[in-house]
Formats: structure tokens, sequence, C-alpha cells
């Protein structure tokens, strides 16, 4: 329950960093320097999404199938509670975007592509494309529904392979820290290819980005299996409270280190810190884990998926 109240944040955090106009007030210098900024946000989704998938693996709930049509079969049923929402919000903003690309296009121009470009989204493949234009077409939010659907699609191997890696706490460690690194220079491959091509969100919302973030979180739950919990409530509290802080700390200074930090190292503390809370806090053993896994507001964490798809139309 407590990561439902961590959940519950991020999506404030990513909600707070797309109300860019507050850019344009006095404090706006204040905004875009401390608080636009919704990368922990995403990539505690991306690592929660695949440690709750394999927390159902091995209760035996869902493994999926390995095949292609498995896997896509795998993916539509996690999807399809957000799938109507998901469309009734692109709908909803067809309107602007036909009147942002009539702007630049006549009539008959704009009709096709914005026809086209629904109908892309439909399928939930646009963030295949590695572009905005596309990735982010209608709701810009939609792109984490499309790269989380196609990493769905694969997640059955990625289930038995985590499941085969992590066979042990020694190997579970080892394969966490792996990972890790590994996801990080994915990410970072890919930024540098976005500087030389003209796929300008490759490195953001393509599932290649992202599918180790996932994977990460599988290796995650695994290590959380065999973690000990005979530790005093103290260590676990004093665990907990220094995590939260240092993701304060890295959410507000973040984008001012941004230009003096190898983004490779950005990644790698992104992933630190987003793996970091996911454990800390699925233990539930300390004391602000324990407030607020009581907490009435953390009941509709499961929820925010439908807050985070209407809060960038509104």
């Amino acid at each position: 329950m407590s990561l439902e109240f961590v959940r519950i944040v991020m999506t404030g955090i990513v909600f707070l960093s797309h109300m860019e106009f507050l850019s344009n007030y006095s404090y706006g210098e204040i905004y875009t320097r401390y608080l636009h900024n919704a990368t922990i946000g995403v990539d505690y989704f991306f690592v929660l999404s695949g440690f709750g998938l394999m927390a159902a693996y091995r209760v035996q709930k869902d493994k999926g199938d390995y095949c292609i049509g498995g896997g896509i079969r795998y993916g539509l049923r996690k999807i399809r509670s957000v799938y109507t929402p998901y469309m009734i919000s692109m709908i909803v903003m067809i309107p602007y975007v036909f009147y942002v690309s009539m702007a630049d296009n006549i009539l008959g121009s704009t009709v096709l592509k914005t026809v086209m470009k629904f109908l892309l989204c439909g399928t939930m493949m646009q963030s295949l494309s590695g572009m905005l234009k596309f990735a982010h077409a209608f709701n810009g939010a939609g792109w984490f529904v499309s790269t989380i659907f196609i990493i769905y699609c694969v997640a059955p191997k990625m289930l038995a392979f985590s499941n085969k890696l992590c066979m042990n706490k020694r190997k579970a460690v080892k394969s966490t820290i792996v990972v890790i690194i590994i996801a990080a220079s994915i990410r970072y491959t890919l930024f540098l290819v976005q500087q030389k091509f003209p796929l300008d969100d490759i490195s953001y919302s393509f599932p290649l980005a992202r599918i180790s973030y996932v994977l990460l979180g599988m290796c995650i739950y695994q290590l959380y299996r065999w973690s000990s919990r005979d530790q005093k409530k103290l260590y676990y509290t004093a665990q907990e409270i220094f995590i939260v802080a240092l993701t304060i700390i890295w959410f507000l200074f973040r984008n001012s280190v941004e230009g003096n930090l190898c983004r490779f190292i950005m990644y790698l503390l992104d992933l630190v810190i987003a793996g970091n809370l996911v454990i800390s806090f699925a233990k539930e053993c300390g004391k602000l884990s324990g407030a607020v896994s009581n907490s009435v507001i953390a009941k509709y964490g499961k929820d925010m998926m439908y807050v985070y798809l209407y809060h960038y139309p509104i």
C-alpha cells in the first residue's frame, strides 16, 4: 500500500512538471529550474511496473505465453482497463490537434494527417516512431501507454529471464547492479543517437530506452524477496528517510546540474533513486512506509493512471 502512496506523489510530480504555463509568471525561473522535472516520477512508474509484473508472476497469477501472439495477448490483457479512457482522452483532444495543425497546412492535408496520427495512436504503437510528433500526438501522456504496452508484449520472456537471473540473493544483487548500468548505457547511447538524427524522442519514449527499467523492477522484486527483514525498525526508518531526502534533493536540483554532469551519470542516479524508493517502501518495515500505507489516500493509488492520462489534456 505504501508503494501506491508513492505512486500518487509521483503522479503529482509529473502533473506539476507539465504545468509549463507557470514559467511565464514572475516566479517562472524558480519553476523551470527546480520544479519542472518529471523524470523521477516517470522512472518510478516503469520500475514499479516491472516490480508488479514479477509479483504477479511469482504467485502464479499471470505468467503469460512466450510466443509472439501470446505476448501480445498478455500486453492487451494488462492494458485493457486503460484503453477506453486512453481513447477518450485522444478524442477530446482532436479539435485542439486539428486547430494547431491547421496553422501550417491546408484543410485536406490537415484532416489526412490528423486521421493518420489518430489511427497510429489507436494501435498504441506510436512510441516506436521515436519522434515527438507521433509519440506525443493528441495526448502528451499517451506515449507512456504506448511504451508500456509494447514492453508488456515481451514481458513474459522478460519475467522468465529475470526469474532465472535472480536464483538467490547474491545473484539478485549482481543482476540489479548490472541492469542499472545497462539501462543507463542504453539511455545514454540513444541520447547520442538523438543528437544526430531526426528522432527527437528516441531517448525518452522509445520502448528500447525503457525496457531495462521494467526489467530492473523485476530484479528488484527478486531482491525484495531475498532481503532479510530482521533488522530493527529504526534501521528501516533511517533507510526510508534517507532515500526520501535524496529523492527530494535530486528532484529539486537535477535541472541545475544537467549541464555540468554527464548524462550517463544522471541516468544512473535516476535509476538508483527510483529502485531504492520501490524496494524501501515495498518492505513497509519503517515508520514512514507504515504511516503512508495506512493512509486513506493510498487506496486510490491504482487510479492514478487515469489522472495521469487526463491531466495532460486538462
